[in-house]
C-alpha cells in the first residue's frame, strides 16, 4: 500500500491519490471501516460514487475492478510504481 505520500514541489502531504495520476486506470471512490460493526447481511453502500464498506468487501470491489477504460486488464504492479513515482514518501 501507499501511504502518506508527499505532494511533488510541496511540503504537504496527501492520503488519497488523485485520479490524474493514473491515465485511463479506472478509480473508485471508497471509505471502509477496519473495527465497525457490520451487520451480517448487507450493511455495504453506495452514496455519490463512494463505496462504504469493510477491508474484505473492499478487496473484493478491488479485484473485481480489473480493466481499464479500453477493456484491457490494469497491470497492477505497473499501476503500483506509477504511482510511487508521482508521489514519493513524504
Amino acid at each position: 500500500m501507499l501511504h502518506d505520500r508527499r505532494i511533488p514541489r510541496t511540503r504537504a502531504n496527501i492520503d488519497h491519490l488523485v485520479r490524474d495520476a493514473l491515465e485511463g486506470v479506472p478509480v473508485v471512490g471508497a471509505l471502509y471501516f477496519v473495527a465497525a460493526d457490520w451487520p451480517l447481511f448487507g450493511g455495504a453502500f453506495v452514496t455519490r460514487g463512494v463505496h462504504v464498506l469493510w477491508p474484505k468487501r473492499l478487496a473484493k470491489l478491488l479485484t473485481s475492478t480489473h480493466s481499464d477504460d479500453d477493456g484491457e486488464p490494469v497491470d497492477v504492479p505497473a499501476t503500483y510504481a506509477r504511482l510511487a513515482a508521482a508521489f514519493p514518501p513524504s
